[in-house]
């Protein structure tokens, strides 16, 4: 009786996602690891215009299909060229989203649309007076509180004025300066004393560009400039190749497959051939945990410390801590449900861990953790804890459909009773 209701919860628990398969050119993974600094660290342009594209657009990549009109089917670093040389044809394209219908509707934008222009939501009048309500609000009570719809038309205009700042040649802080100095900036039509090279190196590429030419050797032209006016550190760099590696090699996206695919398998072992079956699984569990370990990992010695800074790495870690309590009770007793728990915990972690905001994955450390030892590991033992709590409501609740609903008994006796 329960079988096909089980399949159907396997099936459902598969994980269903696809990853885009479209070859980049070359000279996109060579720009796209030229260091930048930004948002206080020094990362990839990869990792920044990753961040520019879901600012704007909502994702790091649409189908060619359905996304907006400026960067469907394209890669996140073509959307970083066309915003450095020539952001000025973007106003006038579809490119930001806009998601939420009531708040289309009472701004005055077409609530069927996705996507707008800059300069559409520039002009339209609903954005303009909900951010002039919230000013007058904020000038008669400086501890004033934005509203949700308040909050979401000043994302809007954020998006519109980053695609304006680079209309008029925003330079890029992508020159090394001095170890703990701030880099100087560059664009294709100015920057900071000292880059002229690197800022004729941008003008190259751009021409390039946007006329067809021989981009990967511009590419290396401007590579060649940078490191002609600065170099990086060696630590520096070997974090930024890290990076570059990491967003290539997607840990979190293989983890979560992986976790998927072996709760899928631990599911249907209780249909058919069970042995070869929960094998498989395991070895399934081993991938993932590898993958979790290597993209934690990454991150530590990427950003230099300790995953403690926000809930993007608090519920990474809480899903390794999660599947490392769940193998070492399964090992106890083997005839329980503990790894399966310790997965589907894991699993829910990183999946909800991705919903977060791209911004609020890489954000620097609070100065409060900063060498601070024993608040760096209570932080993480808080963490840890949280993990053994999603193992035993995953187990409460296998346990109780086991008992309510098919009559099971949820765990066998122990020898001793």
């Amino acid at each position: 009786m329960y079988r096909p209701i089980l399949l159907a919860i396997v099936l459902c628990l598969s994980p269903l996602g696809t990853v885009d398969a479209r070859p980049s050119p070359p000279w996109i993974d060579q720009l796209g690891s030229v260091p930048i600094q930004d948002s206080g660290r020094v990362m990839p342009l990869d990792t920044y215009a990753k961040t520019l594209a879901v600012q704007l657009t909502g994702r790091t990549a649409w189908p060619a299909e359905s996304g907006p009109e400026a960067f469907a089917g394209r890669n996140r670093m073509e959307l970083l060229c066309d915003l450095l040389f020539r952001a000025d044809g973007l106003l006038d394209k579809t490119l930001i989203a806009v998601e939420n219908r009531p708040f289309k509707q009472q701004v005055g934008l077409d609530a069927q649309r996705r996507f707008f222009s800059p300069r559409e939501i520039a002009n339209t009048p609903g954005v303009t007076r909900l951010l002039e309500a919230y000013e007058a609000v904020k000038a008669a009570d400086p501890e004033a509180q934005a509203t949700r719809d308040q909050k979401r038309a000043m994302e809007l205009r954020s998006a519109v004025n980053t695609v304006a700042e680079f209309a008029s040649g925003q330079p890029l802080a992508i020159v090394p300066g001095a170890k703990g100095e701030a880099w100087r900036r560059a664009s294709a039509s100015g920057g900071d004393p000292g880059t002229e090279q690197v800022q004729a190196a941008l003008a190259a590429l751009g021409k390039a560009y946007t006329g067809g030419g021989p981009v990967a050797d511009r590419v290396a032209d401007l590579r060649g400039a940078i490191d002609s006016a600065g170099k990086v550190d060696g630590a520096t760099a070997r974090s930024v190749s890290l990076e570059v590696f990491l967003n290539g090699h997607r840990p979190w996206l293989q983890t979560a497959i992986a976790y998927g695919l072996a709760i899928a398998v631990f599911g249907l072992s209780r249909l058919v051939w069970r042995r070869a079956l929960t094998v498989g699984a395991m070895l399934l569990v081993a991938w993932g945990v590898a993958e979790h370990l290597l993209g934690i990992g990454l991150r530590v010695v990427i950003l230099g410390r300790a995953p403690v800074s926000n809930t993007y790495e608090s519920l990474l870690w809480m899903g390794l801590v999660a599947i490392a309590l769940g193998g070492i009770a399964q090992a106890a007793n083997r005839r329980a449900w503990y790894l399966f728990a310790g997965v589907m915990a894991a699993e829910f972690s990183v999946l909800f861990a991705n919903l977060v905001p791209v911004g609020d994955q890489t954000n620097t450390l609070p100065a409060v953790l900063r060498s601070n030892y024993w608040l760096t590991l209570h932080v993480l033992t808080i963490v840890a804890s949280y993990g053994v709590l999603a193992v035993a409501s995953v187990l409460g609740h296998v346990y109780l459909v086991k008992e309510v609903l098919f009559g099971k008994r949820g765990m066998p006796p122990s020898k001793t009773s």
